[in-house]
């Protein structure tokens, strides 16, 4: 099982290290409790959401979507890589309801309520900057294997 721990205040995303971190807890003798932590990912700033995919796990941390993955087998994500980046950019301080919250493969993200959006203008790291979608309102959809964005109509907060 793999949990985001948010132990840095909002107001602190921008002074590293950040204290937040992803950690994978797993059940080691079939008894149906998990009884050994490992830190899986360290320094993530403000992490919100966390769904797992091929092998890995994607992290929203303001202003990013990360992907992370432990190819050598010690419980620790080796690689890390930015999938998306923009999300409440440039502002001084973020509304925690405005977080990108929601993870869920192959469904629309849902964006927060408008009238608390952080909004931003996100693209992929790698991409064009004609690439990038504003997100002051409209819900999301990602297509984790082709990392596609796509903005679609809406905006009701938790999907």
């Amino acid at each position: 099982m793999f949990v985001v721990e948010m132990r840095d205040y909002s107001e602190l995303r921008d002074v590293t290290p950040h204290l937040d971190r992803s950690v994978c807890w797993k059940d080691t003798n079939g008894d149906g409790i998990y009884d050994k932590m490992t830190v899986y990912a360290e320094d993530l700033p403000w992490p919100t959401g966390v769904i797992c995919y091929d092998g890995g796990i994607f992290v929203a941390a303001t202003p990013d979507i990360l992907y992370f993955k432990d190819t050598d087998g010690d419980g620790k994500a080796d690689i890390a890589k930015v999938v998306f980046t923009g999300y409440g950019a440039g502002k001084d301080r973020l509304n925690v309801s405005g977080a990108r919250e929601l993870l869920a493969l192959g469904t629309r993200q849902s964006h927060p309520r408008p009238d608390r959006a952080n909004g931003g203008i996100v693209k992929r790291p790698d991409a064009a900057d004609n690439t990038a979608l504003s997100f002051a309102r409209p819900r999301l959809q990602f297509q984790s294997k082709l990392y596609d964005l796509r903005a679609e109509n809406g905006g009701g907060q938790y999907g």
